[in-house]
C-alpha cells in the first residue's frame, strides 16, 4: 500500500474497525519531485550548491560535444510500435538483462505498451549517438502527475558521459516546461532516485484477515515478511530463485 493512497487507507482503518486483523512491514521507500515550477527553480531548491548545479550542466554539454547525441520525444499514439521495439532492444542491451528484468520485448508488454499510447498515456524519450540506439526512458503521464516507469541504457556506453543522467535530466526538464506537479519515481531505492527527488513516501506490505484461520494466514504472512528482511535469507532466496529459472528456460528449450 502506497502512503499516500488515502482511498485504500481508509478502506483498511474500516476493516480493522470492523474486528479484521491486519500487519503491515515496510517494503520500499517511494521518491518523488514535487514540481509546478521551471526547470532552473527546481534546480536551485533540489541542489542549492552552485558549483554542483554547474557540473551538471557541465557534464551535460560535455556528453553533446563528444557525439552526435540526439533526444527524441514521442507523445501518445506518435509511440509507434516501432519505438516500442526499440525500446526492449535498448533494454535488452542493459544492466536489467543481468537482473531478467529486461521484460518490455515480451508480448503482453508490448500490447501494454501499445494500448497505453493509443490512450495517449505515453511518453518516450530516445536518445542516441551516432545514429545508434543508447537510452530511453519509458513513462506515463495523467492529471498532472507523471510515473517514470522503465529507464535504460546499453553497457556499452556505461563510462564518465553519464547518459542516463543527462537523459533523465532532460525528462524532467520537460515535464516543467510542461506545467506538470509531480513526478513519481515509483518505489524503490536506487541513488539516482534519491540525486533527484525532493520528497519520499512509502510502500507497505499488508495483510488483513478475519477469524481463527485468517489469524493464522495473517501471521504467517508477516513471519515471512520478516525473515524476508535478513539479508543473508534475502540472497539465498533470490540465488535459488535465478537458478530455477534458468533451469526452467532450459527445460522449455529442450
Amino acid at each position: 500500500m502506497y502512503s499516500e493512497d488515502e482511498a485504500t487507507q481508509d478502506l483498511l482503518l474500516r476493516l480493522v474497525g470492523k474486528g479484521y486483523f491486519s500487519r503491515r512491514v515496510f517494503r520500499d521507500p517511494a521518491h518523488y519531485i514535487q514540481l509546478g515550477c521551471s526547470f532552473d527553480e527546481y534546480l536551485k531548491r533540489k541542489i542549492n550548491k552552485g558549483k554542483r548545479r554547474r557540473k551538471l550542466h557541465y557534464k551535460e554539454r560535455r556528453l553533446f560535444q563528444s557525439a552526435d547525441v540526439r533526444i527524441e520525444r514521442y507523445i501518445g499514439q506518435a509511440v509507434t510500435s516501432e519505438i516500442n521495439k526499440r525500446v526492449a532492444e535498448i533494454q535488452l542491451g542493459s544492466w536489467m538483462k543481468r537482473r531478467d528484468s529486461a521484460v518490455l520485448g515480451q508480448p503482453f508488454y508490448q500490447k501494454l505498451l501499445a494500448n497505453m499510447a493509443k490512450a495517449g498515456f505515453s511518453y518516450v524519450w530516445l536518445m542516441t549517438i551516432d545514429g545508434d540506439d543508447a537510452a530511453f526512458a519509458y513513462s506515463f503521464v495523467a492529471h498532472g502527475k507523471l510515473h517514470y516507469c522503465w529507464p535504460a541504457f546499453k553497457l556499452k556506453y556505461e563510462s564518465s558521459l553519464s547518459i542516463g543522467q543527462i537523459l533523465l535530466m532532460q525528462v524532467i526538464r520537460d515535464a516543467c516546461n510542461e506545467g506538470l506537479v509531480f513526478f513519481d519515481f515509483l518505489h524503490g531505492d536506487a541513488e539516482y532516485k534519491r540525486f533527484w527527488a525532493t520528497n519520499t513516501s512509502k510502500v507497505d506490505r499488508i495483510i488483513v484477515g478475519r477469524g481463527y484461520r485468517g489469524l493464522l494466514i495473517v501471521m504467517s504472512y508477516y513471519f515471512t515478511w520478516r525473515l524476508a528482511k535478513i539479508k543473508f535469507l534475502r540472497s539465498s532466496y533470490r540465488r535459488m530463485k535465478s537458478i530455477f529459472r534458468r533451469y526452467r528456460q532450459k527445460a522449455a528449450i529442450i
